[in-house]
Formats: C-alpha cells, structure tokens, sequence
C-alpha cells in the first residue's frame, strides 16, 4: 500500500466504494421487490430476516425493524426456526449498537429455541456470539465456557468456519489478557484454516488481529505492515466496513508515532466510508480520534468542533458508553484553554454515566483530569478529593488485575488443553490409519481364504472317491491357517488397546494440570481462612459486650472472608474503653493493617491511665506512622485508618469521643410530646496515618449521657453502599433517618432491620466495602 501514489490510492478507493455501494443497494432493492411479491408467510420471514443480516451494518434501525416484524410474524404461525433466527439476528444489530444486556438478552432467546429444535449449526452461532458479548462485558471465563461450547460443536459437524471463528475469539481473549504468544497461536491456527477454505476475509481479519496484537505491544512497523495486508484482501473481497475499520487503527497507530499529517489522511478515509455506509458508530469513533489528534497539535477549535460532531452521533444511536468518552473528552478541551467551569461541567457529565455503566478506567482517567483541574484552579481541596478518588479507584482496577490471575490460570489451562488436543487428534488419526490398513488385510485374507477353500471343496468334490484321507489333511491345514489369522488378529487388538491407554495417559495429564491450578487455589483460600482465625482471636469476645452494656449489637460483613474493619473494646473499673475503625483496604491487606491497629491499641491502653480519647488517637498515630516508615514523601504509601473512639465513664455519665473520620452518633429518648434528638459528634478530618493537612492533635468532645440513651459507631460501608432505583449510595442522611426509626426497638432487633434495609437496598448488586455497625446502651 505504501508503494501506491496517494492520487492512485484514492481513485481505487472509490471505485471500490461505489461498487460495493452499488452491489449493496442492489441486492436489498432486492430482496425488497421479492418481499412486495411474496404470498406465503415462512417466503415472507426468511425475506424480512435476510433484510434484517443485510442491513445489519448499513441502516440499523431498518435492520432492526425487518428483524422485528419477521419475529413477529414467525411468533404467529409458530415457526420456531425462523423465530430462533430473528432473535439472534436482532441480537447481533444490538451487539453492533453497544447494547450489550439487550444482545445477551435476545441471544440467550434464540439459543432456548435451537436447543430445543436440536439445531446444532444455530446452536454453534450462539455460543459463539455469547462469548463475544461476555469477553465485551470483561467476564472472560464465560467467555471462553461459550467459546468452547461452539468449537466443540463445530468439530462435531466439521464445520470449518465455525470453527475457525472460535479459535480466532479465544485468540482475542488471550490478546485481551496480554497472553500474547498464546493468541499468536490460536491466529496461525485460524490463518492455516482460512487459508485452506481459500477465505480472503477470513484471512484479513487474522492479519488485522495480529495488528491490533502488534499495536498493544508498542511493535507500530509491524502492526502497521498486518493492516495494510488486511486493508488489501478486504478492498479485494469488497468488504468495505472493515475496510474503514483498518483505516481507522492505521490512523491510530500512526498518530501514536507522531505521524499526525500521514494519520489525519487516514482518519479522512476511514470516515469517508462509514458515512458512505451509514455506520453512526464508526464515524462518531473515527470523529472523535480526529478531535483528539487536532488536540494534540493544539488545533483547539478544530478538535471541539469534532468532538461536538462526535457527541451528537453517539447522542443519535444512544450509545452511552461514547456519549460519556465525547463529554470526556470536552471537559479536556476546556481544562487546556483553561476554562475550568466548563471542564468541570463536563467532565461531571462523564462520570455519571461512567459510574452508571460501571466504566472504571474511563472513571479513573476522568478523576485524575478533574484533580489536575482543581489543582490548576487553586482549589485544593477539591484537587485532592479527586486524587483521592483517583487512587481507590487505581486501587480497585489493581484488585481486579489480581483477581484477573485466575482467569489467566483458567485461560493457560484452556490453551494447553488446545494444543494436548490438536496432539491427540494427529495420533487418533494414526491409529484411525492403521486400523484402516489393519481392515483391509484382514478382507483380502479372508478373500484369499475363502477362495481357496472354494477351490479345495470343488477339488475334494471332484477326487472325494479317490483321496479322502487326502481331503483331511488338506482341511487341517486350513484349521491351522486359520488358528494363526486369529493370533495375529488379537496382536492387532493388544496393539489398538495399547494406543487407547497411551491417549488415557495423555488425558490423565491434561487432568492433573486442572487439579493442580484447583490445588493452588485451595491453598490460597486455607491461608485466607487462617489468617481470618488470627484476626478473629485478637477480637474482643462476644461476653465482653455483654458484661458492660446493658443491652448491644455487632453488625459485621466483611466483603471478602478477612476484613479490613475491626472493634476493640478494653475495661477498667468504671471506665470502658470502645473503637471501631476501617483500615485502608479490604481483604487481606485491610487485614495486615486491622492487626497492627489491635496491636497497637492494646500496648497504649494496657492498664488504667488518665489518657484522653485524643491522646489515644495521637499515640495511635504516631505508633502507625512509625511503623510504617510514613515521613510525608509523595511517592510512599498513604496507608491508615480511619476510627472513631470512645471513653465511657460510668461514675460521671459521661463519654470522650474522638474521631478520625468517623462519628459517633447519640439518639437520646423524647421527652413526652417531643421527637427524639440525634446529635452526631463528628471526627476530625483526618486520618491515623500521614495527612497534608495534619494536625498537632485530635479533637476531644465530652458529652453528659444516661442511660436511656443510644450509641452507634460505624465505618464507611454501609453508607457508600450503591442500591436503589438508581444504582445511588445509601449515604449519611438515609441512615440517620433509619437510626431514628428504629432506635427504640430492642438492640438485637435493630441490628436485623439494619440487615433487612441493606439487603433491600443492594438487591443483587456487589458488596463494595467491609460493613461495621456498633450499637449499644449503657
């Protein structure tokens, strides 16, 4: 392609987009013409459908209504093949639209309907569009569940575009999680099929995944060398779609090696054909990386006039996940012309439908843009907020990297298991060799056998009268003939015996390699579970609670089996000593940090003192930071706690509270005629660990009490809980509010309202934090 003047390119560029315009045209006028002529119902389906394939890319919304009046007319007379077709027609244009949970909802539909139709090739079709909707989606063991499913289908039947389709889509899962050998595997695999069915866009596809594979791995030459051979066969096959679809990543890649007039060429050409045909999508892509290049360059005014062309494109397909990338990518044109309201403004826009779509890296970029914002704005705090949020955020993205080694595992397991197969498929066909071989000696002895026999009978026939004794001996020999065919025979079978144990052998191996992840797994779970008997043990005992209140409940709901919350309780006399505090974290690194807060309040209330709540806290932080070496450098760990303590003093009805974050709320009885009073006394802001703005000391707060009334400490939690109708936090004033409602009812029975509320409000959503409530009475 680069040998080609930039004139001639041009000029067969857009020969080849007319013709596949008008091939295209053509063929719906079409199908059109036969639709208005068509008199039979399952004639009328199987029109509407093909319409609904062929639009599919072209007019969506078109596409989308064929696809739907063909699914109703099939529901009407009872078609359930047609029926079946309709759903994963329709499922395909919203997997092509970004509707994800709709494209899961109608493939799921149709894949019901074949299995019970028992039509295997619609079956495969699904399986493998799942798998396509889940790896989108991120989950890519089931992914790779619905993958398998279709290739071992598609094997079955023989089926080899199905099942090269399969090993190119667990390629793309191995790509996706940076197994990048074991995807260029799968992608030979794919290219020696297609090449085999003589299929030239099949063959591109694998050039320009290769590409892509390049691309992540900074490898521009070779990326850019893979798409112009997939540019090639495509404009050869007339594929014009995925045509721009390579002209749009050599565009990228060349803006990543600074080649912006060579990459704003191709962007142009890429955009010309998606508006030739109608791809919303694509062009609203292929705008916005436009805008981002004239950005780059400093062309402000050019790159906010494509990115507001690009957010009215995704505005007009309602494709949410680009309407919140083009309010993104505003908010950072206004920050670089400095016009930090704006950029604000929009940016805000961003995050709400980030949050709502669960788009984390998206959130994670945004909140380091707003910080950098703030930050430029003077506003610091908000600065900091942003980069706050930006490091949980970081944070939760590396727990999921984590997580993400399982599935590595699992995807290592499934390659292995590809390659044991493709072994044990060569030496079945061996054995499937020498059986043949084995079967056809053993006819032509027979032949052979039974010819001579037939020779000998009409010879013993003939000379019956004269040699009988003859006859005999002639017919032992045969005996013994035959006895030494069934003894080799039976060495044939010894040896087909012998090859099926040397396959078992192979299969017990790919097993043992199964057990074994199942076997590390185990063992990391056992630790866990230990370390959770370990932080169990320094918890104060459940007896304790019950010998100093008078009445209680312990609301604890770790989010992973250890817990980053944690209580602590000392008495001495008439003074009782309570926290309940949330380490940075959850999980097993929330844990190491819970312990070493027990620990070090332990050591600083070990017998009776005049310590204030304060004091403690400021031990506690100067324990904490000493331990873990904090000196206020910018590239340590921010790691700390947040807590909120109280002193109880029983022989002058009165608590010291002091806070880290965390409150203490007090609901004290009404008095007849009168609603009870909340009061909340509020911690300072700032953490038990290195802060910016640290203070000499924390604040402590003394309070008369008696003994009507209630004490509630907690953690983060169960506030920032998301639930509802709107996917929202539950938040303070909810809670507050639920406190109130609830107050008067024994402890117990308000800890399982607590319970009740939360399960309502978070339905079927994650658990995203440790849980700790403590409530009691003195």
């Amino acid at each position: 392609m680069q040998n080609l003047s930039k004139f001639h390119y041009i000029i067969f560029l857009l020969l080849f987009s007319l013709s596949a315009n008008l091939y295209a045209q053509l063929k719906s006028d079409s199908l059109k013409l036969e639709l208005s002529k068509a008199v039979e119902d399952s004639v009328k389906i199987k029109l509407m459908l093909d319409l609904c394939w062929d639009l599919k890319s072209v007019e969506g919304k078109k596409a989308l209504e064929y696809g739907n009046n063909g699914l109703k007319l099939a529901i009407q007379t009872k078609n359930y093949k047609f029926q079946a077709i309709a759903f994963k027609n329709i499922g395909v244009i919203y997997l092509f639209t970004g509707d994800y949970d709709k494209a899961e909802e109608f493939h799921l539909k149709a894949l019901k309907i074949f299995n019970s139709i028992n039509n295997t090739k619609g079956i495969s079709g699904c399986h493998n569009n799942l798998g396509m909707i889940y790896g989108i989606k991120g989950d890519f063991i089931l992914a790779v569940e619905h993958y398998e499913k279709s290739l071992i289908i598609d094997k079955k039947t023989n089926n080899l575009n199905g099942i090269a389709s399969s090993l190119i889509n667990l390629g793309n899962v191995f790509q996706k999680q940076g197994n990048y050998n074991q995807a260029i595997e799968y992608y030979i695999d794919v290219l020696k099929i297609r090449e085999e069915l003589n299929d030239k866009t099949g063959i591109a596809d694998v050039y320009n995944n290769i590409g892509a594979l390049n691309e992540k791995q900074n490898e521009y030459d070779n990326a850019l060398k893979n798409y112009q051979k997939a540019l090639i066969l495509y404009i050869e096959t007339q594929n014009k779609l995925k045509s721009s679809n390579v002209l749009h990543n050599i565009g990228f890649v060349l803006s990543r090696q600074q080649q912006y007039t060579k990459a704003i060429e191709y962007y142009f050409q890429a955009l010309e054909i998606r508006k030739d045909y109608g791809a919303k999508k694509g062009i609203a892509s292929t705008t916005l990386n436009i805008g981002e290049l004239y950005q780059k360059i400093k062309k402000y005014q050019e790159a906010y006039s494509y990115y507001s062309e690009s957010l009215i494109l995704y505005s007009d397909i309602d494709s949410k996940p680009g309407i919140s990338d083009a309010y993104a990518a505003i908010g950072s044109y206004y920050k670089d012309i400095h016009k930090y309201n704006e950029a604000i403004e929009y940016f805000e826009k961003a995050i709400n439908i980030a949050k709502e779509l669960k788009l984390r890296l998206n959130l994670q970029k945004i909140y380091k843009e707003l910080s950098l914002v703030y930050a430029s704005w003077s506003k610091y705090n908000k600065a900091y907020e942003y980069r706050l949020l930006y490091g949980q955020m970081k944070d939760s993205l590396t727990n999921e990297k984590n997580s993400n080694k399982i599935i590595e595992l699992q995807l290592q397991f499934e390659f292995e298991k590809h390659q044991k197969e493709k072994e044990l498929e060569g030496q079945i066909e061996k054995l499937r060799t020498i059986k043949e071989l084995n079967t056809q000696k053993i006819i032509n002895y027979s032949l052979i056998g039974g010819l001579t026999t037939l020779i000998i009978i009409a010879f013993f026939v003939y000379r019956a009268y004269k040699a009988k004794q003859k006859d005999n001996l002639l017919l032992k020999e045969q005996k013994d003939q035959i006895y030494q065919k069934n003894e080799e025979l039976h060495l044939y079978q010894e040896e087909l015996i012998s090859q099926k144990e040397n396959l078992q052998i192979q299969k017990d191996i790919v097993t043992n390699h199964r057990d074994k992840i199942a076997l590390q797994k185990q063992k990391i779970t056992d630790s866990i579970q230990y370390a959770l008997r370990i932080q169990q043990a320094l918890l104060p005992p459940e007896k304790i609670f019950t010998e100093v209140f008078s009445d209680h409940f312990l609301f604890n709901q770790p989010k992973d089996i250890v817990s980053g919350d944690f209580y602590w309780l000392k008495s001495f006399n008439d003074k009782i000593y309570i926290a309940v505090a949330d380490s940075t974290g959850h999980g097993v690194p929330g844990a190491f940090m819970s312990l070493l807060g027990i620990s070090f309040l332990n050591e600083i209330v070990s017998s009776p003192n005049n310590i204030n709540a304060a004091g403690v806290l400021n031990k506690l932080r100067n324990h904490l930071k000493k331990s873990l070496n904090q000196k206020g450098n910018e590239t340590e760990a921010r790691d700390g706690v947040d807590i909120a303590l109280c002193i109880i003093d029983k022989s002058t009805n009165e608590i010291q509270f002091a806070g880290a974050y965390n409150p203490l709320i007090i609901i004290k009885e009404a008095k007849k005629g009168n609603k009870s009073n909340l009061i909340e006394l509020k911690g300072d802001k700032m953490p038990i660990g290195i802060h910016f703005k640290e203070k000499d000391s924390f604040t402590n707060q003394i309070i008369k009490v008696n003994s009507s009334d209630k004490f509630y400490l907690f953690t983060d939690g169960y506030l920032d809980q998301f639930g509802g109708l709107h996917g929202r936090k539950f938040l303070l004033k909810k809670f507050k509010e639920l406190l109130l409602e609830i107050h008067n009812l024994p402890m117990e029975e308000q800890r399982n309202r607590l319970l009740k509320a939360y399960e309502d409000w978070k339905e079927d959503r994650e658990q995203i934090d440790d849980i700790l409530i403590f409530g009691f009475s003195i």
